[in-house]
């Protein structure tokens, strides 16, 4: 049996939270303009986006029907009480890590990231190679250059499969709160929506970057037009109450602001007719959203978070500088860390190793 053509990269049981009708409004950011209700069959697709293999595509679609599950009760029940089991909890977890992993605007990141990868070592080989060699050389930056070479098939993307099936272990030790819209304005989404901020440690990620262990990470991902979910460091703030916030008109326009910065092509709603509102805050927030999906940043060699007599490059995801301005979140005193919890990550990186060894004795079986 093949594989099914049509692969979402934001799962339809996810949009399906914003409408009764399986149709969505959207707006376009390049266009600048809304435009009407269409199927959610033909929103956020690509074919063949992840894979052509009919054995995958069936295991991630039970997947997704167990993340369908556990959004329909927190939307049903509106309480953090929904989820009364372990396994409830883990799923949520992992619907989290896995559609931030595996958006359009995470396979860009990962195809952006391989090409800066191949023009750093292009660079670096100047004056080493000689002949054919270096014509080679000066030819390929050309082509990077002129945008003429396109990594299609990256080492970074399984990577990011892999971190979204075992990145559960990275967040588990957060707090989770459910922001409820009190104001009938609704929250928006985009095609990237779960989004990963750090506003207390800003200007370290500059050069450290944001992960799902990184010392004051935040992560929003609003999961119907009126209740966005809130994961938080624990350790760097604070949300007083029993973890359901009512929100007003304020917090809700900077967690929209927040879906606009952070999305690759368009953003999403319930209700058409929001094209000018959206336009607003589009403009409100253009010149932070960034060009490239990764950035570069070079450190002397006597820098000593490094145990290296040589220059060292840094290469990872841009960093848009917004963060939203929430009323009902206090912080505490802390200090950065880019890792939390040194044995959790740990154990996540063992279990990385162990599944990419796995696959490496399957290919060899294979051949």
């Amino acid at each position: 049996m093949p594989a099914r053509k049509k692969q979402h990269y934001v799962p339809k049981l996810y949009m399906r939270g914003f409408t009764d009708t399986e149709k969505l409004p959207s707006y376009q950011l390049d266009r600048r303009q809304e435009f009407q209700p269409t199927s959610i069959h033909h929103l956020c697709y690509e074919d063949y986006f992840y894979s052509d293999d009919p054995e995958k595509e069936e295991a991630t679609m039970k997947l997704e029907g167990r993340f369908a599950g556990v959004l329909q009760d927190l939307r049903n029940d509106q309480t953090l009480s929904a989820l009364d089991s372990e396994d409830e909890w883990m799923f949520l977890l992992t619907f989290l890590t896995h559609t931030h992993t595996r958006t359009k605007n995470a396979k860009k990141e990962s195809q952006e990231l391989s090409h800066e990868l191949l023009r750093l070592w292009l660079e670096a080989n100047e004056g080493v190679m000689e002949g054919d060699d270096e014509e080679m050389r000066q030819k390929a930056l050309e082509m990077l250059e002129e945008e003429k070479i396109q990594i299609k098939n990256t080492p970074a993307f399984p990577m990011g499969e892999l971190v979204s099936m075992y990145g559960p272990l990275l967040i588990g030790d957060l707090e989770v709160a459910l922001l409820r819209d009190v104001t009938g304005m609704g929250f928006i989404f985009s095609d990237h929506p779960v989004v990963l901020d750090n506003p207390m440690f800003q200007d370290k990620i500059r050069d450290a970057k944001t992960g799902f262990q990184t010392r004051g990470i935040q992560i929003f991902c609003p999961i119907s037009p009126d209740l966005t979910l809130m994961m938080y460091d624990p350790d760097c703030y604070h949300i007083p109450g029993t973890g359901v916030v009512e929100v007003g008109s304020d917090a809700v326009t900077e967690l929209n602001r927040l879906q606009i910065v952070n999305a690759l092509d368009a953003v999403f709603y319930q209700t058409e007719g929001r094209e000018s509102e959206i336009r607003v805050l589009h403009d409100e927030v253009a010149d932070l959203r960034p060009e490239n999906m990764t950035q570069v940043d070079w450190f002397d060699a006597d820098d000593p978070r490094f145990d290296t007599d040589n220059e060292v490059f840094g290469i990872g995801s841009t960093v848009p500088d917004f963060s939203p301005e929430l009323p009902f979140i206090e912080s505490r005193n802390a200090e950065f860390d880019l890792i939390r919890s040194p044995e959790m990550y740990a154990r996540f990186k063992s279990m990385i190793e162990d599944a990419r060894d796995y696959a490496k004795e399957q290919l060899a079986q294979d051949e």
